[in-house]
């Protein structure tokens, strides 16, 4: 799995700013940190279980948070800056963009090699019903088909 972004809440330095809280975006989901007064939350959300990753404006637009939901929960990374946020945003949708290819991609391959695999056994029932393969012969290349 390979790491493509961390953005951090905003703080007195980076060692704060972790400490609060951080997002961090993989090709295969996001790995949302958060800290504060002694309550946390960190987990590693699957890419697919993602619903929406957007920038929320408060405070007449001076603060900048970055939502992150699922079907079930809302998180928020706050005071985030404007111009990193962005930049996550665009990262983020990149890499939703190219994981939904690849799952696509895989669906595909997967239809391919059963359709191979189909054509091969039909191949071998045809040999073995014109005499070419013998059962013994049509059973061993059955089993290293499917195996």
């Amino acid at each position: 799995m390979k790491s493509l972004y961390i953005i951090n809440a905003k703080g007195n330095s980076l060692v704060k700013a972790v400490e609060r809280g951080s997002i961090e975006i993989f090709d295969q989901g996001v790995k949302y940190k958060w800290y504060q007064f002694g309550f946390s939350d960190e987990v590693f959300i699957p890419m697919d279980e993602i619903t929406a990753f957007d920038i929320k404006k408060f405070g007449f637009g001076l603060q900048t948070n970055l939502k992150l939901d699922t079907s079930t929960k809302t998180r928020v990374l706050a005071n985030v800056k404007s111009e990193e946020a962005k930049i996550a945003i665009e990262i983020f949708t990149k890499a939703r963009s190219d994981f939904r290819n690849s799952q696509q991609n895989n669906v595909g391959n997967q239809k391919e090699n059963s359709n191979d695999l189909t054509d091969q056994l039909l191949k071998l029932s045809e040999l073995k019903d014109k005499g070419i393969l013998t059962q013994e012969e049509f059973d061993n290349q059955k089993k290293k088909l499917l195996s």
